[in-house]
């Protein structure tokens, strides 16, 4: 049996699972380890997203904050060291965090959900805070 995957065929032990990884998952090579801000996010969002970043990349992690998975949607942070992403959560429904969720596991990513509506606004709150999700 063979796999069918961006135009060769190979044999499924022969498919290196780092290579199709990192091609489900599209970002620009220079966009590792810059903080991108998009235009929709509110103060509180960005605040978080940019903690997180420092929290990794202090860890001497690589990350992408701008970036897209196939068939799934785009994403706030993604840790390239632990392969771990880290949605920042703004919602307040459950049935909503639920199909987040949902929607990145069944694409078979690891997800950090940190919900900031009870995040603290003083920094030092906001890096304990978001610094209790962070994986090492």
């Amino acid at each position: 049996m063979t796999y069918r995957r961006y135009g060769r065929e190979r044999e499924p032990e022969m498919v290196n699972a780092k290579e199709l990884y990192r091609k489900a998952i599209n970002y620009e090579y220079s966009d590792v380890n810059k903080l991108n801000k998009h235009n929709t996010e509110t103060i509180k969002h960005f605040l978080a997203k940019a903690t997180v970043f420092y929290l990794l990349r202090n860890l001497k992690h690589d990350v992408i904050t701008g970036f897209s998975i196939e068939h799934v949607g785009k994403g706030d942070i993604l840790d390239l060291s632990s392969r771990v992403q880290y949605e920042i959560e703004t919602q307040k429904s459950i049935a909503n965090i639920n199909r987040v969720k949902k929607k990145y596991i069944n694409a078979g990513i690891d997800l950090i959900i940190i919900q900031i509506r009870k995040m603290p606004m003083d920094i030092d709150g906001m890096r304990d805070y978001l610094k209790e999700h962070i994986r090492p």
